[in-house]
């Protein structure tokens, strides 16, 4: 597997370099650059498998970079660098199929564990292809590469259904609840139990996945769709998946039919075992709401030792996925970062033993990329969300360590967060001399007293700014700043954005 990375910071590439390397000798490392214009050209000139991005770069940002070479390649896989302020535009990056983001500084365990996965599925997919010296006639037809004087080398039954193609669907094994075997040869002979042999022709392109080619009436072809959902779970104890597209007007366009009826299978994921699912045209992704809002609002509890009410925002979250019906790997990848983020509080926190009690990182996205249907991912956070409750119910009650000190203190910023929140009047809260508190915040917290009350403002104006009865110059007073220009100019700082330009971009994910 070959890797490119564009960076501007040299010490970030020798340090991914020397992860790569170190970790993971067989990857070939193919070039590195500064800044988005050379490294657009680096990737033109390698054509890497992966290409490792920052995502604020001088003369070409990570995003513009992306959307220019996804213009010319779709095969190449992004991993892209950042830190928490430019969440804003994660939902931007995912769009162009980038396939982690991670936040600064590396996980080194995290980045090696993603680069293995990626060779992992490159290795499988060449394992399950046709030799190019013999490439299969339908694979070509699927991916759009047959040309016209080979048609010929279709089957007769395929070529047939070809000229009054009515539906094409994507089946795909959902789960075992009983652990038997079960291929999708079944799925094609049971296909063929249905649909007469005249209307459907069915094709194996995985070990979980089966493409139909069915003509016909389309109300007939609905319900013996539902009626092979059902003789699978019947005769087979097994689920399937169906995604659908109907109303064919071009055969020859079989590619990219193709591609919509595996865009309604993805539909799928939101819906209980055994669904069947047709082609709908989705909501773009960068038209979904903005996420990452909950998702400070996740951290911001977690950070102030509200635990309930990050969990509380963690459901919010998992709800609004569901509601919008935001792809898997989509999905997994936001509830992964908020995880992490999570945990990385946690061990600030010195919460070693919840930390034991709940699955790593790793461990966790596995499990979720495992999940065939969103509500096993929303049973899993479940879980942890409870172990999270638990300790923090624990916790209040026994607790009567220097944590207790700094919650409480949290606490009385929490709800206080509108007054100045001087260090000397917090300190009283602690009971501490303010030179000492200062100290003592800064060892527990890990950031600068006053660093972190500016945040923890700015993250209390986001909210504010959602609500649009709230006029702009009144946020910075609501929150706690005195000086409307100083609280501009620290929005800034912290978001990348003005509260103005804040605010117009959430207006417009919310139309």
């Amino acid at each position: 597997m070959t890797i490119t990375i564009i960076d501007d910071a040299r010490i970030i590439r020798e340090g991914l370099k020397k992860i790569i390397m170190t970790n993971c000798p067989a990857y070939q490392l193919v070039g590195e650059a500064a800044d988005g214009e050379k490294g657009y050209e680096l990737v033109v000139q390698t054509h890497p498998d992966v290409c490792i991005v920052d995502m604020k770069m001088p003369k070409l940002n990570g995003i513009d970079m992306v959307a220019r070479i996804r213009e010319k390649y779709q095969d190449i896989r992004f991993i892209v660098l950042s830190g928490y302020a430019e969440f804003d535009y994660a939902r931007t990056m995912i769009s162009y199929g980038c396939v982690a983001y991670l936040l600064k500084p590396v996980n080194h365990a995290e980045l090696i564990g993603i680069l293995n996965s990626l060779a992992e599925k490159a290795s499988q997919q060449k394992t399950v292809a046709v030799p190019n010296e013999n490439p299969d006639v339908i694979e070509r037809l699927l991916a759009g590469s047959l040309e016209a004087n080979d048609a010929s080398l279709l089957p007769e039954a395929l070529s047939t259904i070809l000229r009054n193609l009515t539906v094409m669907a994507v089946c795909q094994v959902d789960a075992s609840e009983e652990g038997t075997q079960f291929n999708p040869q079944d799925i094609q002979a049971q296909a063929l139990v249905v649909f007469s042999s005249d209307q459907c022709y069915a094709h194996v392109i995985d070990e979980q996945q089966v493409v139909l080619f069915l003509t016909g009436q389309e109300s007939g072809i609905n319900k013996r769709l539902s009626d092979l959902i059902l003789s699978i779970s019947k005769k087979y104890k097994q689920h399937i998946s169906i995604g659908a597209y109907r109303t064919i007007e071009d055969p020859q366009a079989v590619s990219d039919v193709l591609r919509m009826a595996e865009e309604a299978l993805n539909r799928c994921f939101h819906r209980e075992w055994g669904a069947l699912c047709w082609y709908v045209k989705s909501v773009p992704f960068d038209e979904l709401p903005l996420f990452f809002v909950i998702e400070e609002q996740i951290i911001r509890n977690m950070i102030m030792e509200n635990h309930d009410g990050a969990v509380e925002k963690l459901q919010a979250l998992i709800q609004e996925l569901k509601h919008y019906e935001v792809q898997k790997e989509h999905s997994v990848l936001l509830l992964t970062r908020v995880y992490l983020t999570m945990r990385k509080i946690l061990v600030k926190q010195k919460a070693q033993q919840l930390l034991d009690s709940i699955p790593k990182s790793a461990e966790l996205k596995e499990s979720m990329l495992q999940c065939a249907h969103m509500f096993q991912v929303e049973q899993l956070i479940a879980v942890v969300s409870e172990k999270i409750q638990e300790f923090a119910r624990e916790t209040s009650k026994y607790d009567t360590s220097k944590r207790a000190t700094i919650r409480k203190v949290l606490r009385y910023m929490d709800q206080n967060y509108s007054k100045g929140l001087t260090l000397p009047e917090v300190a009283k809260v602690a009971h501490m001399a303010p030179s000492y508190f200062s100290m003592y915040f800064k060892k527990e917290i890990g950031e600068n007293y006053n660093q972190f009350v500016n945040r923890m403002k700015i993250e209390r104006a986001k909210e504010l700014l959602q609500n649009p009865s709230v006029k702009i110059h009144e946020v910075g007073t609501l929150v706690g700043f005195e000086d409307s220009k100083y609280f501009s100019r620290k929005f800034r700082t912290v978001t990348g954005m003005t509260p103005r330009e804040y605010r117009e971009s959430i207006s417009v994910c919310k139309e």
